[in-house]
């Protein structure tokens, strides 16, 4: 697989372990990180990351496809196969979106407004200076023994912003005050020059706190 890799040994986590996700790969443009996983999820390391600055051909849920103009927003997925059974598959997209509101909450508090989740894949921005859909999750469940599940998430960075032409009830990090580009979400402090990859977003420019795939808002294409 191609893209930019960082060093998954320089993660650790808050009891020095090694972090749950990684190797991380970025590219600038593919057609959707969650198929690019889903084509090589028989020979992928558990744990694998793949995040894109812009997708031509993601799809949110009920095969919908979506774009976004280029390197605005945050598209990744992860490929997750050592999930302790079975019946935690469904419990993937639920966790994620949770993870995701726990992140966002954390780094920004209440300067976006309230985090929640609207049920099973959306993650909201509830009031605020910009309410509405702030980043989207999809699952997909790859055959095999043990089962893989490949789950994305888009978030909504950059775009749209005020005035932008955008689905109805769309809205994003830059909407709400937060002045970050997607590609400094993945690369926390000095990330470049250490090799650690990323475990969440990393700070908004000046330190302290700020004001997609169906995963996001993004442009409906097709259907």
């Amino acid at each position: 697989m191609s893209g930019t890799p960082c060093n998954p040994s320089a993660n650790r986590g808050p009891s020095g372990r090694s972090a749950r996700l990684g190797p991380v790969r970025f590219v600038e443009e593919t057609g959707s990180t969650n198929a690019d996983l889903v084509a090589v999820a028989n020979s992928a390391t558990d744990g694998t990351v793949l995040a894109t600055g812009h997708q031509t051909a993601g799809r949110g849920r009920l095969d919908r496809r979506w774009e976004t103009p280029p390197g605005t927003n945050l598209m990744l997925s992860a490929l997750l196969r050592d999930l302790g059974g079975a019946d935690r598959i469904p419990l993937v997209t639920s966790a994620l979106a949770v993870a995701v509101v726990d992140v966002l909450a954390d780094r920004y508090g209440d300067a976006i407004g309230r985090t929640a989740i609207k049920w099973p894949n959306d993650v909201l921005l509830a009031g605020g200076p910009a309410p509405g859909k702030v980043a989207g999750i999809l699952a997909e469940l790859v055959d095999g023994s043990p089962p893989t599940v490949v789950v994305g998430i888009g978030l909504n960075v950059g775009w749209p912003g005020e005035g932008d032409e955008a689905p109805p009830g769309a809205t994003s990090l830059a909407a709400a005050g937060v002045d970050e580009r997607h590609d400094e979400l993945l690369e926390p402090g000095d990330h470049r020059s250490s090799g650690a990859c990323p475990t969440t977003v990393g700070r908004p420019r000046g330190g302290g706190r700020g004001p997609g795939d169906g995963r996001g808002a993004g442009r409906r294409r097709g259907r």
